[in-house]
């Protein structure tokens, strides 16, 4: 009898398949296809930039030739819809790869107190070493070009 092993679980199964989706900028969203109706008076609420700069955003809006009311689709439109209609980007799958390579085993932090960039390291730290590789593999080779962590 033959045993065979099936690969490990990514460490993102976990996350729902639109993990990504409300991470979106505003140019992504414009630019999938299939833009949202914009929700009823009723249902839109306040707008999700009214704690900000709401004239800068306004301009903004106006700029990109959109609405105030696509505006407000685009901000409301469920993550899982957003996700069917937009391609998922480089930076999206850029994290899934960087996760699937993580050791199955979390790493403790090395303090516990909750302070301080020990804290988040833990977190950080296979998308910093994979982004930090990546980055010496593309610079020319010499003795004095090296990348530190």
């Amino acid at each position: 009898m033959t045993e065979t092993a099936s690969p490990p679980t990514p460490r993102y199964a976990g996350l729902p398949p639109s993990w990504w989706a409300p991470a979106l900028s505003l140019a992504e969203r414009l630019a999938a296809p299939g833009l949202p109706a914009a929700p009823t008076e009723s249902a839109a609420g306040p707008a999700p930039w009214a704690v900000g700069d709401a004239e800068g955003f306004a301009v903004r809006l106006d700029h990109l030739g959109v609405d105030p009311a696509t505006a407000a689709a685009l901000a409301a439109e469920p993550a899982e819809r957003l996700a069917a209609r937009a391609v998922k980007p480089g930076w999206a799958l850029y994290a899934e790869a960087v996760l699937a390579g993580v050791p199955g085993e979390p790493v403790e932090p090395a303090r516990r107190e909750g302070e301080g960039p020990d804290v988040f390291a833990p977190v950080v730290r296979p998308l910093v070493a994979a982004a930090t590789a990546r980055l010496a593999g593309s610079l020319p080779a010499g003795p004095e070009q090296e990348v530190c962590l």
